[in-house]
């Protein structure tokens, strides 16, 4: 006897009438049918018989009826309380992430992470790179994900998952367009929009500026990335963006090219606490991440 046939018995004992059970517990009148016969085959006794037509209980019908809602109320106690223990030990991976970095990651990545490990509850949070690093620190998240020169995380542990490359946003009207990289010094007199101090290309842009000796023309310090895209397409300025936007929307109006920068190493990093070992839920997202964007780089 197994807890499906006594559900369906129990039904047809309050129903008395196979169709109507039937109906109640969404299967065929054949299928029930099967199920109880198979149990009274199972038990070697008779649980129903028909008298003047009607559908009857036999004394051991009547007896294992009186307790089978006993059983079957325990048994769906004990299912809720495995499924609650189940959810209660699903592993959480909390994650902070740099902006713009998801870009460079493909945020498809993620989901199809999420899919493949169930087991697994992954939460993304997208704040500044110095919010990563202060979610880190204090232990609020398990990880980091940042874009961003090494030297920006040397007090934590990190493993580079994506080496990088800044690129700039730049409209094909404008005469920078027909180079195949720019450097610094054509940047002297560009009006730029930026993220501003929310993110580390910024300071590392900044910084590489002042020691060729100009100060960059920021027009406009913003958060919102399709704003500065649209000013890009109005050539109304230069901004950062990533090769993997240009790969994906493939605007014939804007120019991805490379900055070159001396003496700047950047790239993509999951940071953790020094230290610390990591969970093996992070681990497991490092190793996927690592050769899925191996993989894709290779297929841009």
């Amino acid at each position: 006897m197994d807890i499906q046939q006594l559900r369906y018995f129990l039904v047809n004992s309050q129903k008395l009438n196979y169709t109507k059970a039937a109906e109640q517990l969404f299967i065929s009148r054949q299928a029930l049918s099967k199920a109880i016969h198979e149990l009274e085959k199972e038990l070697g006794a008779t649980l129903f018989i028909r008298d003047g037509g009607k559908l009857q209980l036999t004394p051991l019908g009547q007896q294992l009826s009186a307790n089978a809602i006993s059983v079957i109320d325990s048994f769906a106690e004990l299912e809720f309380s495995i499924q609650n223990w189940t959810r209660q030990k699903k592993s959480r991976l909390a994650v902070a992430i740099g902006l713009g970095s998801l870009n460079v990651l493909y945020p498809r990545l993620f989901t199809d992470f999420q899919k493949k490990n169930p087991e697994i509850s992954l939460s993304l949070e997208e704040c500044s790179d110095q919010e990563v690093r202060e979610r880190v620190e204090s232990e609020q998240v398990n990880m980091g994900i940042l874009s961003c020169s090494f030297k920006k995380i040397l007090k934590f542990d990190s493993c580079l998952i994506q080496q990088g490359q800044i690129y700039l946003q730049v409209s094909k009207d404008n005469a920078l367009a027909t180079k195949d990289y720019i450097e610094l010094s054509d940047l002297k007199e560009q009006p730029f929009i930026s993220l501003g101090k929310e993110c580390d290309m910024h300071d590392l842009f900044v910084e590489k500026c002042s020691e060729e000796g100009f100060t960059p023309n920021f027009i406009m310090i913003t958060k919102d990335s399709n704003l500065a895209n649209n000013m890009v397409l109005r050539n109304q300025g230069i901004s950062f963006g990533h090769i993997q936007t240009l790969s994906m929307a493939a605007n014939p109006s804007i120019r991805m090219i490379p900055l070159q920068i001396k003496d700047a190493t950047w790239g993509t990093y999951i940071i953790s606490e020094k230290g610390v070992e990591r969970h093996p839920s992070a681990q497991m997202l490092i190793r996927y991440l690592s050769a899925a964007n191996k993989y894709l780089d290779a297929h841009i």
